[in-house]
């Protein structure tokens, strides 16, 4: 939504220079959207070597190449599955620190991950360290070539096992290569050609609710904007739909006081009206507590 508001604002004369910095996005499909140029800045700085493994022997390359004396890490889809492979690896009795990596770790647990170490280092990780961290000491990256991600079907969101994009397998691979020759192994089931280029926007797999309440915060009617990533007119009308339902919108779709304060809120348009309705029954705290739970995705 940023983004569109932006390029509205630019079509209408605003007088500001913009910057998109990314490292897996569609850059044509964005000069297109621009009308801008693409400036390319190479991240690696050392070759790596790309092997696909056939036979998928994921943990079996990890131990090989821990034996080697190399740093490994290793990408899986989530959290049970990091405490699998850190299970598996350890009852071939490997001779190496091993650690997880995932967004519910504290910072200082996330901080280990950097630290050099007498051993070999195995680096067990989900998406979170695709983009958002370099461990600068990584020999090898290997591959389950999955990920979790989100889905949206008939306004049910759910977490679902999917291959991961061609992008984001570049992505993955470019965590090797940053002080050092690296090599990536692939042990995905799916042929690299047979991956999808680019990921699926999140606009797609996740209701928009809160887009759209925002939108209305600054009176811009979401069928009326052009989106990089256009969401359908069902799913617009769905959200807006609810937002009526939860007392945000008014039946013309402009936004309401309780609209306002809801928008203020860092949470889901159905956890914000919780809040607001617990705050005038004076339990808040309680409800708070709820939110904040479900928010996070369960107890930690």
């Amino acid at each position: 939504a940023l983004v569109a508001w932006t390029n509205e604002r630019i079509k209408k004369g605003w007088k500001s220079k913009v910057i998109l910095m990314s490292a897996s996005a569609d850059t044509e499909r964005l000069s297109k959207y621009f009308h801008a140029p693409v400036i390319q800045s190479d991240g690696r700085t050392y070759p790596v070597t790309m092997h696909i493994d056939d036979e998928k022997f994921f943990i079996d390359n990890i131990v090989e190449y821990v034996r080697a004396g190399k740093n490994v890490l290793a990408f899986v889809p989530g959290k049970r599955e990091i405490d699998e492979t850190i299970s598996s690896l350890t009852a071939r009795k490997l001779n190496a620190t091993m650690l997880p990596m995932h967004s519910d770790l504290a910072m200082d647990e996330q901080a280990l991950v950097y630290e050099r170490t007498s051993l070999p280092k195995v680096v067990v990780a989900t998406n979170v360290a695709q983009t958002s961290i370099t461990i600068p000491d990584i020999d090898v990256v290997v591959d389950t070539g999955l990920e979790r991600g989100l889905v949206e079907d008939e306004g049910l969101t759910s977490l679902i096992l999917r291959p991961i994009s061609q992008s984001d397998l570049m992505q993955r691979m470019g965590r090797a290569g940053r002080t050092k020759e690296g090599v990536y192994v692939y042990c995905g089931e799916n042929a690299i050609h047979e991956l999808q280029e680019y990921p699926t926007p999140d606009i797609y797999a996740e209701p928009i609710d809160n887009i759209v309440l925002r939108l209305a915060t600054i009176d811009i009617d979401p069928h009326s904007l052009k989106f990089f990533h256009q969401p359908p007119a069902k799913k617009i009308n769905s959200a807006q739909k609810t937002l009526r339902i939860l007392g945000a919108l008014d039946e013309n779709n402009k936004i309401t006081e309780l609209g306002r304060v809801m928008a203020m809120l860092p949470v889901s348009s159905q956890h914000a009206r919780m809040l607001v309705e617990a705050q005038k029954r004076g339990v808040l705290a309680d409800v708070a507590a709820i939110v904040a739970i479900q928010e996070f995705g369960g107890l930690k």
